[in-house]
């Protein structure tokens, strides 16, 4: 079958703009981490990857995501592994430096391991609902096991009402960029920026709406 002039042109520009956009996608650049930062029995890298910091708007001011990579022992490796330990609230590259030995064996070995902070955890837009010290230890002390008095329970959710306000009004801005969806949207940037078979292989907490 003879393929026509228009036809080839039209094959060619679709061939031309998807190799384009690929040569758009960030790529992760990994060297070794500081051993002091994240000691570990066994070779860490780390590396940085710019990610949207809202993605309803593509246009605002990038992210930076900081990650940690445990390698495969045999290469090349059967893809990778994204890892969030949960908690929540808890930074994931250093749970994943101290325990990559253990995780790399239970995986087989066969796959890297790349874990980064989630949005408020680490670095990663940290926030805190409180302008001061003080005040987050105020709060902090103040806290009680709900079946501790026959008002505890009452004065547990009176605090939680005064601290999410103390939210709204500190952390906005911030609180808004943190939501399960953001953090779901972060993984499939950093599956793109591997560039291996674009299958999400997750192991962490469920990502809530």
């Amino acid at each position: 079958m003879v393929t026509s002039p228009r036809t080839l042109f039209l094959q060619l520009s679709i061939l031309a703009a998807a190799r384009a956009s690929a040569d758009r996608s960030p790529k992760i650049s990994w060297n070794p981490c500081n051993e002091t930062e994240f000691p570990s029995a066994i070779p860490n890298d780390c590396g940085t990857l710019g990610v949207p910091r809202d993605y309803s708007n593509l246009d605002s001011e990038p992210l930076a995501l900081d990650l940690l990579r445990v390698p495969a022992l045999s290469q090349p490796s059967n893809g990778s592994i994204l890892f969030n330990f949960g908690g929540p609230g808890e930074p994931a590259r250093a749970t994943l430096s101290a325990y990559g030995p253990i995780l790399q064996q239970l995986t087989g070995a066969q796959y890297d391991l790349i874990a980064f902070d989630p949005r408020g955890t680490g670095k990663t837009l940290p926030f805190s609902c409180h302008t001061n010290e003080l005040d987050t230890l105020a709060y902090m002390l103040d806290r009680a096991p709900a079946n501790s008095s026959d008002t505890a329970l009452a004065r547990g959710w009176a605090r939680g009402d005064v601290n999410a306000n103390h939210c709204l009004e500190n952390a906005n801005e911030t609180i808004s960029l943190l939501s399960s969806t953001f953090v779901a949207r972060d993984l499939i940037s950093v599956v793109d920026a591997l560039d291996e078979d674009g299958q999400l292989r997750y192991w962490g907490e469920e990502l809530t709406p």
